[in-house]
């Protein structure tokens, strides 16, 4: 099992200091930076995080909003991370189970995802 680490910010201006430290703080085997918006999933280091993926490994971000904002692309990142047998995790949404698929998982992830999108929605 390895941890995989996720970190991004929006635009080349925003530093992603804060969100390695957090992830460095609980051990890394890798880690993913990037400096593009979160809107498109077309993201070179976001789609080399996939492929570098295995079973067993912890795909972990600062916070859901670092990998994406979008309710369908969040959906469809957590059914690519588990048809690999490995899981996403959130540092800041600890109480939110991602390992596995069940009703309230879903549901709870909608609602997150949702405002999240929301969030964007009104950044624009």
């Amino acid at each position: 099992m390895r941890k995989i680490g996720y970190i991004r910010v929006s635009s080349e201006d925003q530093n992603l200091a804060r969100q390695k430290q957090q992830l460095l703080e609980i051990g890394m085997d890798i880690i993913f930076e990037e400096k593009i918006s979160g809107a498109t999933m077309n993201r070179l280091e976001l789609q080399n995080m996939l492929k570098e993926i295995e079973c067993g490994d912890v795909i972990y971000v600062t916070d859901l909003t670092r990998i994406t904002r979008s309710t369908h692309d969040l959906f469809l990142l957590i059914d690519l991370i588990r048809g690999k047998k490995a899981y996403l995790k959130s540092l800041k949404d600890t109480w939110l189970d991602l390992s596995e698929e069940n009703p309230y998982s879903q549901f709870l992830i909608t609602i997150m995802a949702g405002g999240n999108q929301l969030e964007r929605d009104l950044i624009r």
